[in-house]
């Protein structure tokens, strides 16, 4: 669907679907004496490769998605919209890192960006500023930066 935020949504959810995979302990297991997941799986040391780098192939998909509706008219609201749940996505789901507090910081930009336009929408505007609010919380250094960086004007 043009202008839809259908595949970006599906991204997000690959991707909270995959951080929890990526758990130490599955929130979920068997009480019929059956090993879980994550006790078969864990002690593989191709597990985590293999998770990480689908990790990276769903970003992958979600930035060529934003790429791809850039050049239909009228979709900024639709990337404002999805950079916001992936933002929330990344700052909620994963360890942020050098390439995961970019790829927020360029989020929350575009998103910001838009929710100060009077095309934008309330309920748009709360979002961003809440998510970006939560950051504030966060005692991670790179939150904190993130934070600071997104705050100032």
């Amino acid at each position: 669907m043009k202008g839809s935020t259908a595949r970006g949504s599906l991204y997000c959810k690959m991707l909270q679907s995959l951080a929890a995979l990526a758990q130490p302990a599955f929130l979920y297991h068997s009480t019929s004496g059956v090993d879980a997941n994550d006790t078969l799986y864990k002690g593989d040391p191709k597990y985590m490769p293999e998770l990480q780098s689908t990790i990276v192939d769903v970003i992958e998909l979600f930035v060529e998605h934003l790429q791809t509706l850039k050049s239909e008219p009228d979709s900024i609201a639709t990337q404002a919209a999805l950079a916001v749940v992936m933002f929330n996505t990344i700052i909620n789901c994963f360890t942020l890192n050098s390439q995961t507090t970019l790829l927020a910081y360029n989020l929350a930009t575009l998103a910001k960006e838009y929710a100060e336009s009077p095309a934008a929408n309330k309920s748009l505007r709360i979002n961003i500023a809440n998510s970006i609010k939560s950051l504030a919380k966060r005692s991670g250094k790179l939150e904190q930066e993130l934070y600071k960086k997104l705050t100032e004007k």
